[in-house]
């Protein structure tokens, strides 16, 4: 059998990662619930391990999915960059808008928004970003980046100048079937340097809530895989909201009220038309905020 990961085995693995769910991917992909099957345990048998875990509510993640899906999210993008590149015979793609977003503002709805743009239908290369990090000051200046939205970037204001700032609060974020009045308290976690990590633990320990760190992972993706499986609580903001997962109420289990974290907006034209420019700013910039407001928390009995 070929050991290469070909491009529909693994869309098929990123989908039925995210849904958590076999027949929800294949309908998402139009592919049938065999067929994905299969491709999945051909993708097992290329990589020589399990990659979910099969219960009565869906799958989920093995310690060795999670790592295949870093590397499965890198080979798409490549695949994907490569393939936008040739599909045009202008080097410098012009006329293109090229926008960089963080995992965590790249829910299903604002996705739609963006594909469904107009004037700006077809004309958007964007690409999904598993940490909030900024991009370089050169990404901009090289046309690698039009408009990054993501986690404020001290280096990147003091070039590109101050960020569009706005302040998001976080959701608790669970399986309707974690118990969370549980001590302590299993959270899904950013790394230590993380500045959403710090308030969400600065929220715990001033409300004196017992926790201790279940999981850890720079990309969301892991976290909502834990969360889906009762290993942990998590914390992220309302586009990103995985199905299969739901928003928990603090006031009624004794949580703190989930923090709020900056959300920071830049961009530079380098040479392009400021009003369309602009126009695309201002409408993404609407397009978030709308999608930070639609959520609302539920109670776990």
């Amino acid at each position: 059998m070929s050991k290469i990961l070909d491009h529909a085995l693994l869309t098929g693995f990123l989908e039925a990662s995210r849904s958590g769910s076999l027949g929800i991917a294949a309908r998402t992909l139009g592919r049938s619930q065999p067929l994905l099957t299969h491709q999945i345990q051909r993708l097992e048998d290329i990589v020589g391990c399990p990659l979910f875990v099969r219960t009565p509510r869906g799958v989920t993640l093995t310690p060795k999915g999670m790592e295949l899906l870093i590397y499965a999210k890198r080979i798409i993008a490549v695949s994907e960059e490569a393939i936008k590149r040739f599909a045009t015979n202008d080097p410098n793609r012009g006329g293109r808008f090229r926008i960089r977003l963080s995992e965590d503002l790249a829910g299903e709805a604002v996705l739609k928004s963006l594909l469904a743009a107009t004037p700006f239908s077809g004309r958007l290369d964007l690409e999904i970003v598993s940490s909030g990090e900024a991009p370089s000051a050169t990404a901009f200046e090289q046309g690698e980046v039009d408009i990054f939205l993501g986690d404020p970037s001290p280096n990147l204001s003091a070039i590109l100048g101050p960020p569009k700032i706005g302040s998001v609060r976080l959701l608790w974020v669970a399986s309707p079937y974690f118990d969370v009045a549980r001590r302590p308290l299993p959270l899904g976690l950013y790394p230590e340097d993380c500045a959403w990590r710090r308030r969400i633990v600065e929220a715990m320990d001033k409300n004196l809530v017992d926790w201790f760190a279940a999981v850890e992972s720079e990309g969301l993706s892991a976290l909502n895989a834990a969360a889906r499986c009762d290993m942990a609580m998590i914390a992220c903001l309302p586009p990103s909201l995985a199905q299969g997962l739901i928003a928990v109420d603090h006031k009624a289990h004794g949580l703190p009220e989930p923090p709020e974290v900056e959300i920071a907006m830049y961009k530079a034209s380098f040479g392009r038309p400021p009003s369309e420019f602009n126009a695309l700013g201002s409408f993404l910039w609407e397009l978030i905020n709308d999608a930070c407001r639609q959520q609302k928390p539920h109670s776990i009995f």
